[in-house]
């Protein structure tokens, strides 16, 4: 269960949330928070309990005239052990491309972080009928020149136009695509869609998440905004473990 917080909380507001749910022991899911990237060295020295954190980007490269980037090397020397990839707003606000996450997972990899892939399709792009084709370029453009796959990887299906509106894919468009994402990649590697844990984003609360994650194709959460709230983050970090232990 990902927190995406994005560009928020400051170091006071950060702290008194990962410690409010450094308690929660959950016997089945994984805690993970991606705080912005000031936030990275302050993590280690709180107290998260069993959860991780990691990096909401990272650059290709290890060091060099790159202003504004963080590398790999840096959040792992900072504790982290994730890193988002290709977030949707990453894609729609800053033109990351699909072919340049090539070399941020290969990046990632490198420095030992986990790469949670992201991937999903606009309004226009879902109401046109061409969400699949828009999927399997993003997942082909990305992963196609890294074959064999034989490090870790996570993928995040976060529907774009559910990102921050309210509105959620229903759970038989969050099945369908999280089927077809474990397609395309048996397609691509042998076993490749079976192995890969893939999370589901796009404004997911309380009152959603036990529809979502009691379906077997989905493995987790990207949260967004109900991340930054201590007791609706405990919330869905329950609802995903009871899921999980049923």
């Amino acid at each position: 269960m990902a927190g995406n917080w994005k560009m928020n909380l400051l170091p006071n507001s950060a702290q008194t949330l990962v410690e409010a749910l450094s308690n929660e022991k959950p016997q089945h899911t994984q805690v993970l928070y991606f705080p912005s990237a000031p936030l990275l060295g302050c993590m280690a020295q709180w107290n998260l309990g069993k959860a991780q954190f990691g990096s909401q980007n990272i650059y290709s490269q290890s060091s060099g005239a790159f202003t504004g980037e963080i590398s790999a090397e840096l959040v792992h020397a900072l504790g982290g052990q994730f890193t988002l990839l290709g977030h949707s707003e990453r894609r729609t606000l800053f033109g990351e491309t699909s072919a340049q996450l090539q070399d941020k997972i290969v990046a990632a990899w490198k420095h030992q972080l986990t790469p949670i892939l992201c991937i999903g399709e606009t309004l226009e792009e879902r109401e046109s009928a061409r969400h699949f084709e828009v999927i399997q370029h993003q997942l082909l453009d990305s992963l196609k020149k890294l074959l064999p796959i034989t490090s870790p990887l996570i993928l995040a299906y976060e529907p774009v136009w559910a990102i921050g509106t309210g509105k959620t894919a229903s759970v038989d468009q969050a099945v369908e695509v999280h089927q077809f994402i474990r397609s395309v990649l048996n397609e691509l590697q042998l076993g490749l869609g079976d192995s890969t844990s893939i999370l589901y984003g796009g404004s997911v609360n309380a009152g959603n998440a036990g529809e979502l994650f009691s379906q077997s194709d989905i493995d987790g959460g990207l949260v967004g905004g109900a991340s930054l709230k201590s007791e609706d983050f405990r919330s869905i970090i329950h609802i995903q473990d009871q899921c999980l232990h049923g």
